[in-house]
């Protein structure tokens, strides 16, 4: 099972310094099925925004949609960006690039954390990074 340690072929290493415990505990939990304890790192009305899916919102929630769709993914978080102080709160985003990989195929993401002051994640976006063909080819 993957962890935050496990990295692509020819990536750098990570540094962990730079990366947040809650999304590092994120990426652990989520490749060990832990979705529950996932959903515990969301504020109570975090928000997860899936690719070409509805907003889901609430820890309930987040939880369910996770052991729906992602039981047979491991995620493969390989580089982290600290982005900046969000206007008008003290919300800090990261962007993450990685790789999710399932039995059937894989596909470079984007999350893009926002973490608030009690470092609980208020939101998660998630971005394939894919070319509209390699998309088709997933039908």
């Amino acid at each position: 099972m993957a962890t935050t340690a496990d990295l692509s072929e020819g990536s750098a290493p990570l540094e962990k310094c730079c990366w947040p415990q809650p999304i590092l505990s994120y990426y652990d939990w989520l490749n060990q099925n832990k979705f529950e304890q996932v959903a515990e790192l969301y504020a109570v009305a975090g928000v997860l925004v899936p690719p070409f899916e509805r907003a889901i919102q609430g820890r309930c929630a987040i939880a369910q949609y996770l052991s729906d769709k992602a039981a047979d993914m491991t995620v493969v978080p390989i580089e982290c960006e600290r982005s900046h102080n969000l206007e008008a709160t003290d919300a800090i985003a990261y962007l993450i690039r990685g790789n999710v990989k399932t039995s059937a195929f894989m596909v470079n993401v984007a999350w893009r954390f926002e973490l608030n002051a009690a470092s609980e994640i208020t939101v998660v976006r998630v971005k394939l990074l894919a070319t509209l063909q390699e998309l088709i080819k997933f039908r």
